[in-house]
């Protein structure tokens, strides 16, 4: 369930379509399309969904670092993997996690 969430948080951060992720394979896609502008709403947009704030000071700005230098996907997987996400969402139902992310 954790890699649907990923490949469908992937999907709707970035705007990418499904048969674009999919044709690439598992690896990270490279950075041939985000300006900086789009990165740093991303990583807003990524902590919001997956953990459910703002990220702080400085969350969101490393997140769009990582999404430049090629990360989308890992920097997704890394905060599922997250403590934070971990615990939180031990206590939410499937749909109010859903409803977070959207």
């Amino acid at each position: 369930m954790k890699r649907a969430w990923i490949l469908m948080l992937t999907v709707a951060v970035s705007g990418a379509s499904a048969a674009r992720l999919s044709a690439r394979g598992p690896q990270d896609l490279p950075n041939n399309r985000y300006s900086q502008r789009e990165a740093d709403n991303i990583g807003v947009r990524l902590f919001k969904a997956i953990v459910g704030r703002d990220g702080g000071a400085t969350g969101p700005r490393d997140a769009a670092d990582q999404i430049m230098d090629g990360h989308l996907k890992a920097q997704v997987e890394a905060m599922f993997d997250s403590a934070e996400f971990r615990d939180k969402s031990s206590v939410m139902t499937p749909t109010e996690i859903l409803d977070q992310i959207y």
